[in-house]
């Protein structure tokens, strides 16, 4: 692209008013200029014109038109155009022009002034120090319209962010959703097949009942002798009788387990069909005959209290009783509230929790290993 270089005029005006006496063409695209921290500089323009800046303010240029100009290093200097153009400034920062075309200009010693061109229009100039706080402002402006950038461009890359977390959060929420969803319908579907399951194991009860009435005056071979039956677990006696047409079975629970006895939770200690104890294997028996199973499970002790009658208690007094009345597994815990000592007691119970419950009423039947939790009011540090 071939550069358009300034005319006469212009470059007479850039003598008055610019910088660097427009020495330095900073819109020749394709020119070559360096303007270093000291203040001096250089340009080569594409046209071949040529200047030189010094670092005490002093320098030449020479158009490739034949202009030339020189200021020195008092701030005075010349400016001779090709088309016979001509231009002054003083020591004392004053100066004028005067262009072959008619146009003119005229600069104060602050450096304000004025620019007419060869049509009349005119251009006015402020001084060097508003125009330098123009360039401030125009500087902060700058630096405003950049901050104002990389903010909105930060603000839009977290937003950007923020949508990408957030999508992603809908995503896993999503998946979360469908999850739960798949898992309440396994749950359910295993709920349907468990109830048809059991809908079929009544209606083959019911046959084999109906059968056992018509064909065998109500009587069904007993699968198992009852000594084969002791020593299993009951659900699984009962379930095996059931299954067999029986519909008359009743389980009987002795609490006797105890650390010390040799017994597991649910073990059948006998079997009794209708008022016998012995029954043999294949041995017709009514499917309406009272069948009952005695097994083993926990024992079990009322708990003395509720727990407003234990509140302020001592919690070694409260935890020695529980311990005599066969209770095991007993847990203190220290609750560091007290001040004075006047409104509660140090060493008092201030909560207890049976296996989870807060709601405790005197008399209520608990097993031997319930969990219980004795909180009790205690100075910081003691």
């Amino acid at each position: 692209m071939e550069c358009e270089h300034m005319e006469e005029k212009d470059r007479g005006r850039a003598f008055l008013f610019s910088k660097y006496y427009g020495f330095i063409d900073n819109e020749d695209e394709d020119g070559d200029y360096q303007i270093y921290s000291d203040g001096s500089g250089y340009y080569h323009g594409s046209d071949g014109s040529e200047a030189q800046i010094y670092s005490d303010g002093s320098g030449y240029f020479h158009g490739a038109d034949g202009s030339e100009a020189q200021i020195y290093s008092d701030g005075s200097g010349y400016y001779y155009g090709a088309d016979g153009s001509e231009g002054h400034i003083y020591s004392d920062g004053t100066g004028r022009f005067r262009g072959a075309d008619g146009s003119t200009g005229h600069r104060n010693s602050d450096g304000s002034g004025y620019f007419e061109d060869e049509y009349g229009d005119t251009v006015r100039y402020d001084s060097y120090s508003e125009r330098e706080n123009e360039s401030n402002a125009s500087e902060e402006k700058d630096f405003v319209s950049c901050i104002t950038e990389i903010l909105l461009d930060a603000a839009f890359k977290a937003g950007a962010a923020a949508i990408k977390n957030g999508v992603a959060k809908a995503k896993e929420q999503a998946r979360q959703e469908e999850a739960e969803q798949l898992e309440a319908q396994r749950i359910e579907e295993e709920r349907k097949q468990e109830k048809y399951a059991e809908q079929e194991k009544k209606k083959e009860r019911r046959k084999k009942r109906i059968k056992a009435m018509f064909l065998n005056k109500k009587k069904l071979d007993f699968s198992y002798s009852t000594n084969q039956l002791v020593g299993k677990n009951v659900n699984w006696v009962v379930e095996k009788l059931e299954d067999a047409g029986f519909n008359n079975c009743k389980p009987i629970a002795i609490k006797d387990i105890y650390p010390g006895i040799n017994k597991f939770v649910g073990e059948v200690e006998q079997v009794v069909v209708d008022g016998q104890s012995w029954v043999e294997a294949g041995e017709p028996v009514p499917y309406d005959a009272e069948i009952i199973i005695t097994f083993h499970t926990k024992k079990e002790f009322a708990f003395p209290y509720s727990k407003h009658m234990m509140l302020n208690m001592g919690y070694k007094t409260l935890a020695n009783e529980l311990v005599d009345i066969g209770f095991t597994q007993i847990y203190v815990s220290r609750l560091e509230d007290l001040k004075t000592g006047f409104l509660k007691r140090e060493n008092s119970v201030s909560d207890v929790v049976i296996d989870g419950i807060e709601t405790i009423r005197s008399g209520m039947m608990l097993e031997y290993d319930s969990e219980i939790n004795i909180q009790y009011h205690a100075f910081p540090g003691r």
